[in-house]
Protein backbone atom coordinates (compact mmCIF):
# COMPACT_ATOMS: atom_id res chain seq x y z
CA UNK A 1 0.00 0.00 0.00
CA UNK A 2 1.11 3.05 -1.04
CA UNK A 3 1.78 5.93 1.72
CA UNK A 4 0.82 9.66 0.81
CA UNK A 5 4.58 11.15 2.19
CA UNK A 6 6.47 9.42 -0.96
CA UNK A 7 4.14 10.13 -3.53
CA UNK A 8 4.29 14.33 -2.00
CA UNK A 9 8.19 14.16 -1.89
CA UNK A 10 8.10 12.54 -4.68
CA UNK A 11 5.74 15.01 -6.76
CA UNK A 12 7.84 17.86 -5.17
CA UNK A 13 10.87 16.70 -6.55
CA UNK A 14 9.78 16.55 -9.85
CA UNK A 15 8.24 20.15 -9.58
CA UNK A 16 11.89 21.67 -8.22
CA UNK A 17 13.76 19.29 -11.72
CA UNK A 18 11.35 21.00 -14.27
CA UNK A 19 11.59 24.67 -11.81
CA UNK A 20 15.08 23.99 -12.45
CA UNK A 21 15.52 23.12 -15.75
CA UNK A 22 13.61 26.13 -17.17
CA UNK A 23 15.98 28.42 -15.50
CA UNK A 24 19.14 27.23 -17.94
CA UNK A 25 16.78 26.81 -21.00
CA UNK A 26 17.26 30.62 -22.40
CA UNK A 27 13.73 31.11 -21.89
CA UNK A 28 12.31 35.04 -21.41
CA UNK A 29 9.00 36.88 -21.72
CA UNK A 30 8.03 37.92 -24.97
CA UNK A 31 6.14 41.16 -22.83
CA UNK A 32 9.06 43.26 -21.22
CA UNK A 33 11.87 46.05 -21.88
CA UNK A 34 15.04 44.34 -22.41
CA UNK A 35 16.26 43.21 -26.19
CA UNK A 36 13.95 40.36 -27.91
CA UNK A 37 10.72 41.71 -26.18
CA UNK A 38 8.27 44.40 -26.72
CA UNK A 39 7.15 46.87 -24.31
CA UNK A 40 3.06 47.22 -23.88
CA UNK A 41 3.27 50.44 -25.62
CA UNK A 42 4.27 49.30 -28.84
CA UNK A 43 1.19 47.17 -29.06
CA UNK A 44 -0.57 50.12 -27.68
CA UNK A 45 0.54 52.16 -31.25
CA UNK A 46 -1.13 49.45 -33.26
CA UNK A 47 -4.55 51.01 -34.74
CA UNK A 48 -7.23 47.72 -35.51
CA UNK A 49 -9.26 48.50 -38.02
CA UNK A 50 -13.18 47.38 -38.25
CA UNK A 51 -13.30 43.52 -39.10
CA UNK A 52 -16.42 42.65 -40.72
CA UNK A 53 -19.28 40.57 -39.46
CA UNK A 54 -20.14 39.51 -35.78
CA UNK A 55 -17.04 37.50 -35.58
CA UNK A 56 -14.57 40.16 -36.90
CA UNK A 57 -16.64 42.96 -34.38
CA UNK A 58 -16.14 39.98 -31.54
CA UNK A 59 -12.38 39.47 -33.20
CA UNK A 60 -11.99 43.35 -32.79
CA UNK A 61 -12.82 43.49 -29.43
CA UNK A 62 -10.59 40.78 -27.67
CA UNK A 63 -7.52 42.42 -29.94
CA UNK A 64 -8.15 45.48 -28.51
CA UNK A 65 -8.56 44.20 -25.12
CA UNK A 66 -5.07 42.16 -25.51
CA UNK A 67 -3.22 44.70 -27.03
CA UNK A 68 -4.31 48.34 -25.42
CA UNK A 69 -5.28 47.53 -22.10
CA UNK A 70 -5.26 51.03 -21.14
CA UNK A 71 -6.58 52.28 -24.73
CA UNK A 72 -4.66 53.33 -27.98
CA UNK A 73 -1.59 55.34 -28.53
CA UNK A 74 -0.62 57.21 -31.18
CA UNK A 75 -1.27 54.76 -33.90
CA UNK A 76 2.08 53.78 -35.76
CA UNK A 77 0.50 50.63 -37.59
CA UNK A 78 -2.54 49.48 -38.61
CA UNK A 79 -4.13 46.20 -38.68
CA UNK A 80 -6.37 44.93 -41.03
CA UNK A 81 -7.85 41.41 -40.57
CA UNK A 82 -10.22 39.53 -42.85
CA UNK A 83 -12.22 36.25 -41.70
CA UNK A 84 -14.16 33.84 -43.91
CA UNK A 85 -16.47 31.27 -41.60
CA UNK A 86 -17.35 27.91 -42.81
CA UNK A 87 -18.33 24.55 -41.83
CA UNK A 88 -17.45 20.89 -42.95
CA UNK A 89 -19.53 18.22 -41.73
CA UNK A 90 -17.54 15.49 -40.69
CA UNK A 91 -19.17 12.68 -39.70
CA UNK A 92 -22.39 11.59 -41.05
CA UNK A 93 -25.30 9.15 -39.32
CA UNK A 94 -27.17 6.25 -40.97
CA UNK A 95 -29.79 8.80 -41.94
CA UNK A 96 -27.48 10.84 -43.70
CA UNK A 97 -27.71 14.09 -41.10
CA UNK A 98 -24.34 15.30 -39.88
CA UNK A 99 -23.26 13.70 -36.19
CA UNK A 100 -19.95 15.91 -36.16
CA UNK A 101 -19.36 19.48 -37.48
CA UNK A 102 -15.88 21.28 -37.61
CA UNK A 103 -16.16 25.23 -37.51
CA UNK A 104 -13.53 26.92 -39.68
CA UNK A 105 -12.95 30.76 -39.45
CA UNK A 106 -10.07 31.31 -42.43
CA UNK A 107 -8.58 34.79 -42.99
CA UNK A 108 -5.17 36.86 -43.30
CA UNK A 109 -3.95 39.60 -41.28
CA UNK A 110 -1.85 42.73 -42.64
CA UNK A 111 0.09 44.86 -40.60
CA UNK A 112 1.24 47.93 -42.18
CA UNK A 113 3.39 50.96 -41.34
CA UNK A 114 1.79 54.22 -41.10
CA UNK A 115 5.05 56.33 -41.95
CA UNK A 116 5.49 54.59 -45.12
CA UNK A 117 2.56 53.25 -46.19
CA UNK A 118 3.51 50.17 -46.73
CA UNK A 119 2.66 46.41 -45.53
CA UNK A 120 5.25 45.33 -42.74
CA UNK A 121 3.87 41.73 -41.69
CA UNK A 122 1.11 39.80 -43.91
CA UNK A 123 0.06 36.10 -42.90
CA UNK A 124 -2.71 33.74 -43.27
CA UNK A 125 -4.87 33.03 -39.82
CA UNK A 126 -7.07 29.78 -39.13
CA UNK A 127 -9.02 28.36 -36.37
CA UNK A 128 -10.81 24.85 -36.69
CA UNK A 129 -12.93 23.94 -33.77
CA UNK A 130 -14.95 20.44 -33.50
CA UNK A 131 -18.23 20.27 -32.17
CA UNK A 132 -21.52 17.86 -31.83
CA UNK A 133 -24.35 18.16 -34.11
CA UNK A 134 -27.26 17.28 -31.95
CA UNK A 135 -30.46 15.44 -32.75
CA UNK A 136 -32.66 18.41 -32.02
CA UNK A 137 -31.61 22.18 -34.31
CA UNK A 138 -31.42 24.12 -30.59
CA UNK A 139 -28.71 22.28 -29.22
CA UNK A 140 -26.42 22.34 -32.79
CA UNK A 141 -26.97 25.48 -32.64
CA UNK A 142 -25.80 26.19 -29.36
CA UNK A 143 -22.78 24.11 -29.80
CA UNK A 144 -21.55 26.23 -33.37
CA UNK A 145 -22.21 29.47 -31.56
CA UNK A 146 -19.84 27.93 -28.57
CA UNK A 147 -17.43 26.45 -31.46
CA UNK A 148 -17.47 29.95 -32.66
CA UNK A 149 -16.96 31.97 -29.63
CA UNK A 150 -13.65 29.70 -29.28
CA UNK A 151 -12.70 29.87 -32.49
CA UNK A 152 -12.42 34.12 -32.40
CA UNK A 153 -10.81 33.41 -29.00
CA UNK A 154 -7.96 31.13 -30.80
CA UNK A 155 -7.88 34.04 -33.79
CA UNK A 156 -7.34 36.86 -31.47
CA UNK A 157 -4.85 34.95 -29.21
CA UNK A 158 -3.06 33.64 -32.58
CA UNK A 159 -3.12 37.43 -34.17
CA UNK A 160 -1.89 39.21 -30.47
CA UNK A 161 0.72 36.75 -30.28
CA UNK A 162 1.96 37.11 -34.25
CA UNK A 163 1.94 41.12 -33.52
CA UNK A 164 4.29 41.03 -30.04
CA UNK A 165 6.24 38.53 -31.80
CA UNK A 166 6.80 40.66 -34.91
CA UNK A 167 7.43 43.97 -32.89
CA UNK A 168 10.17 42.12 -30.71
CA UNK A 169 11.82 41.08 -33.35
CA UNK A 170 11.90 44.27 -35.47
CA UNK A 171 13.39 45.75 -32.48
CA UNK A 172 10.34 48.32 -31.57
CA UNK A 173 11.82 51.41 -30.76
CA UNK A 174 10.56 52.77 -27.38
CA UNK A 175 8.10 55.58 -27.26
Amino acid sequence: MWSAKPIAAWRAAVLAALALGLTGCGFQPLHGRGPGQVAPESLQQVRINPIADRSGQILRGLLMDRLQPQGAAAARYALDVTLNEGILEVAKRSDATSSYSRLVLNGGMRLTDLQSGKPVLSEPVRSEIGYINLEGGYGTLLAQNEARERAVQDLANSISLRLAAFLAQRGQPQP
